[in-house]
């Protein structure tokens, strides 16, 4: 499986990696290997896309191995690997159709017949430990502020956190990995940490609150109950299955009261 894009793209596509391997397939997966870590069960071997040594997937020179099949994501590829005697190559569409989500769209290539299952990732024991060893309080929320634009940040966040901070709920903030060092804000701002322990955190947490972005994909893949905003992306399309969806009218005082509930829905 050739799975180019970005963080939230690979989340969407696990399902299907789990299915390869289910039907007992030995998967190698050519991809950014920092995405893939939270699922180590998922392949067999990993193509670290973005190096050197990968450039006979466009092209130059040819496979390493020898493959039976492929299903490809990121476009161009799958006529090169054709063209390498790779005798069953899917070339899925990089962006899904009109009036489909990108779930459905990614799902298809399989012809199971079924409707795309959530991504699922599970908490590893080590970063289980390591999320215990910051000393957070029970339960959180995490307030998770990045996003690839300006146009794709809640532009409540900074006043959510001054709600909670008044309904006594406890939040922390997780910054990412690509962002700006948050300016001063009320509450606990945590170490940007790797997606493994990411993962840890949101099965810890009692919600995580969030942009359109990757880490809310593997927030709610952790089952985590998760409130996005995803502003001028469509999220019938981009959405995590589940999420609760923020609107620029939602007011910080009202997405507090349905965080300082003891269960939130979609957990």
């Amino acid at each position: 499986m050739v799975r180019g894009g970005a963080l939230g793209d690979f989340v969407l596509t696990t399902p299907v990696l789990a299915e390869v391997r289910a039907r007992g397939h030995h998967l190698t997966v050519a991809c950014n290997p920092r995405f893939l870590r939270p699922w180590p069960e998922l392949a067999h071997e990993v193509i670290d896309l973005h190096a050197a040594s990968a450039l006979w997937l466009h092209g130059h020179g040819p496979p390493p191995a020898r493959f039976e099949a492929a299903i490809v994501y990121t476009p161009g590829v799958g006529a090169h690997l054709a063209e390498h005697g790779v005798s069953r190559v899917v070339q899925a569409p990089a962006r899904p159709p009109p009036g489909i989500s990108a779930a459905a769209s990614l799902w298809r290539p399989l012809e199971t017949g079924r409707p795309a299952p959530a991504p699922q990732v599970q908490a590893l024991p080590a970063a289980r430990a390591r999320i215990a060893a910051l000393g957070l309080p029970p339960a959180p929320v995490i307030l998770a502020p990045g996003a690839a634009s300006a146009s794709k940040v809640w532009p409540h966040l900074g006043a959510l956190a001054q709600a909670l901070e008044r309904a006594g709920v406890p939040f922390v903030w997780a910054p990412g990995r690509d962002e700006a060092p948050i300016q001063r804000q009320r509450g606990r701002v945590l170490p940007v940490l790797d997606l493994v322990d990411l993962v840890a955190l949101a099965a810890e947490a009692r919600a995580w609150v969030g942009n359109d972005t990757g880490t809310s994909h593997l927030a709610r893949a952790a089952g985590c109950a998760l409130f996005s905003w995803f502003g001028p992306t469509d999220p019938a399309v981009w959405a995590p299955p589940g999420a609760h969806l923020l609107t620029a009218e939602d007011s910080p005082q009202s997405i507090a009261r349905r965080l300082s509930k003891p269960r939130i829905s979609g957990a």
